[in-house]
C-alpha cells in the first residue's frame, strides 16, 4: 500500500500558503492603491477556506482510519475464515484466495495465485466443474457442486464448492467462490453406507435363513406325515399280507411236489415275501419297526458295512475313508447302521456309472442354537457326524426336496424302488438324530447324518449283547393279535 502524507503537514502548508497570501495582499494593497478592507475580506476568506480544509482533513483522516480498521476486519474475516474463498478470473485462474484455503490446499499463498483451479481438481471430475463454470456465467444465483480436489503433495480430498458471478473493478467477469472440505462427512455418509448395506445384508441373509428353515420345517412335517400315512397303511397291508402268506403255507403242506398247484402256491408265497420285505422297509421309513439299539463303536460299525460294500461296487469306484481317532459313542442298532451306509454307498455307486471317488468321513461335532434354527427337528449338543461324498451325477434343487419321500426315484423303471433313502431317513430320525443332503448337477452329492452322542459309554460297547439262553419246557403259549384271520390261522 502507498504512504499518503499526513494531514497535519497538509495543515502547515496550508498556514504557510496563507501567511504568504496575507503578505502578498498587503504589498498589493499598499502598491495598487487596493482598499485595505477589500484585502481584509480577501484575508477573511482565506481563513475560512483554511478552516473548511482543516475539517476536511480531519474528516478525511478520521474515514481513513474506519477504512483500514474495516480492511483489517475484512481482511481478518476473508483470510481465517473457516471456508476457502476464491476469485476465479478467465480460464479459471486464481485472482484472490485467503488464507484458509491456501491451507487447505497445503500451499503458500504466492504459489498459488495466477494458477487455473482446474490443475488442482481431480482428472474424474474436471468436466463436473467446467459444467459448473459455465452455469455460474449463465445464469445468476448461486450454483453448487462438488468434485475431488489434490493438494500439493497429491493427497485427494472432497470439496463442496458454492459460486456466484461477478465483476472485477475494471468490468471484467469473474467467479467468487466458496470452498468447503467436506471429506469427514463423505467419509461418515460412506461408512453410513456401508453400515447399512451391510445391515441389510443381515436381513437379507437372515430373510433366507428364515425361508430355508421354514421350508426345512415344512419338509420335515410333510415327512412326518407321510410316515405315519406309511405307518398306518403298513401295519394293515401286513396283517393282509400274514393272512396270505399263512393259508398259503398250509395249502403247500397239504401238496405234493409233484402236483400243479404246488408251483403256483410256492410263486404266491414268493410274491407275498416279497411284499412283506416292502411292507418292512415301509416300517423302517415311518421308524415303528423294532430296533435293538445299545452303545456302539461306530467306528468299526462303518469299516465292517465298507468292507461289505467294496465287494458289491466297481473297482473304478475308489473309496476314502477318514476318521477321527476318538469318537463320542452313540446309542444305535448295528444292523439299521450297517443297513445306513449299505443304502448310501450303493446310491453313490448308480450316481457313478463310469467311475469316482466316494469318500466316508466320520467325527465329532458339536451343534449350536443357531444350527438348530436354521435345521429344525434337531437339538443342540454333541453328535457324531458321518458324512458320505460322492463324485457323481448330482442332483438339482427339486430332486434333492423329494429323495427321502417314499417311492420317489430318479432311476430308470425297475432299477429301484425308490425306498433306499426314504429308509435311511426313517433309521436316522428313529435313532433321534438328522439328516441333510446338499447337491448340484455335475458337482457330486454329500449326505450329512448326525447321531447324538451318549454321555456315558456303556460295557455293552466292548461285550456286545448279552446272548439269550434256550428255551424250553411245558409252558403254554397265549397268542393275541387283532386280526382273527391271523388267530385262525
Amino acid at each position: 500500500m502507498d504512504q499518503k502524507p499526513d494531514n497535519r503537514v497538509i495543515s502547515g502548508r496550508a498556514a504557510s500558503l496563507r501567511y504568504q497570501a496575507e503578505q502578498l495582499v498587503r504589498r498589493s494593497g499598499d502598491t495598487l492603491g487596493v482598499p485595505a478592507l477589500s484585502g481584509q475580506k480577501l484575508i477573511h476568506e482565506l481563513q475560512v477556506h483554511q478552516i473548511e480544509l482543516e475539517m476536511q482533513n480531519e474528516e478525511l483522516h478520521r474515514s481513513e482510519t474506519e477504512l483500514r480498521k474495516a480492511l483489517d476486519r475484512y481482511s481478518d474475516l476473508y483470510d481465517f475464515a473457516p471456508i476457502g474463498y476464491v476469485s476465479l478470473g478467465e480460464k479459471s485462474v486464481l485472482l484472490s484466495i485467503n488464507a484458509t484455503f491456501a491451507d487447505m490446499m497445503g500451499q503458500p499463498k504466492d504459489s498459488l495465485l495466477g494458477k487455473p483451479l482446474t490443475r488442482f481438481i481431480d482428472r474424474e471430475d474436471q468436466d463436473r466443474f467446467y459444467l459448473h463454470c459455465r452455469s455460474c456465467l449463465a445464469a445468476e444465483g448461486r450454483h453448487t457442486c462438488e468434485i475431488k480436489m489434490k493438494k500439493g503433495d497429491n493427497t485427494l480430498f472432497y470439496a463442496f464448492l458454492e459460486s456466484s458471478a461477478g465483476k472485477d473493478h475494471d468490468g471484467s467477469k469473474l467467479i467468487r467462490t466458496a470452498i468447503t472440505d467436506i471429506t469427514a462427512r463423505k467419509q461418515m455418509e460412506e461408512e453410513l453406507q456401508n453400515h447399512r448395506d451391510h445391515l441389510e445384508e443381515l436381513v437379507k441373509e437372515g430373510v433366507d435363513s428364515l425361508k430355508i428353515a421354514n421350508a426345512r420345517l415344512l419338509h420335515a412335517q410333510k415327512m412326518e406325515a407321510v410316515g405315519t400315512l406309511t405307518a398306518g397303511i403298513s401295519h394293515d397291508f401286513n396283517n393282509i399280507l400274514q393272512t396270505i402268506l399263512g393259508y398259503t403255507q398250509i395249502l403247500l403242506l397239504q401238496k405234493k411236489l409233484e402236483q400243479p398247484e404246488h408251483i403256483k402256491l410256492e410263486e404266491i408265497e414268493k410274491a407275498a415275501l416279497r411284499a412283506s420285505d416292502l411292507v418292512k422297509r415301509l416300517l423302517a421309513y415311518s421308524r415303528k419297526a423294532e430296533y435293538r439299539k445299545r452303545p456302539i463303536d461306530l467306528v468299526k460299525s462303518l469299516n465292517e458295512s465298507i468292507s461289505l460294500l467294496e465287494q458289491t461296487i466297481l473297482k473304478m469306484i475308489h473309496i476314502e475313508v477318514f476318521q477321527e481317532k476318538k469318537l463320542h459313542v452313540i446309542n444305535a442298532d448295528p444292523i439299521q447302521m450297517e443297513q445306513v451306509i449299505l443304502n448310501l454307498g450303493l446310491n453313490a455307486r448308480d450316481a457313478m456309472p463310469k467311475g469316482g471317488k466316494l469318500t466316508f468321513e466320520i467325527k465329532n461335532v458339536t451343534l449350536d442354537e443357531n444350527f438348530c434354527k436354521a435345521n429344525p427337528g434337531i437339538k443342540p449338543g454333541d453328535y457324531v457326524l458321518i458324512k458320505v461324498s460322492d463324485t457323481g451325477h448330482g442332483m438339482d434343487k427339486e430332486t434333492v426336496e423329494h429323495i427321502f419321500e417314499p417311492f420317489y426315484t430318479t432311476k430308470e423303471k425297475y432299477k429301484g424302488a425308490g425306498l433306499g433313502l426314504a429308509i435311511v431317513y426313517g433309521i436316522v430320525k428313529s435313532h433321534d438324530g438328522y439328516i441333510s443332503c446338499c447337491s448340484e448337477p455335475g458337482r457330486g452329492t454329500t449326505f450329512s447324518l448326525y447321531f447324538p452322542a451318549e454321555e456315558k459309554a456303556s460295557e455293552e460297547i466292548t461285550r456286545g449283547p448279552k446272548a439269550a439262553g434256550r428255551l424250553h419246557g411245558n409252558e403254554t403259549i397265549l397268542l393275541v393279535d387283532d386280526e382273527k384271520a391271523l388267530l385262525d390261522i
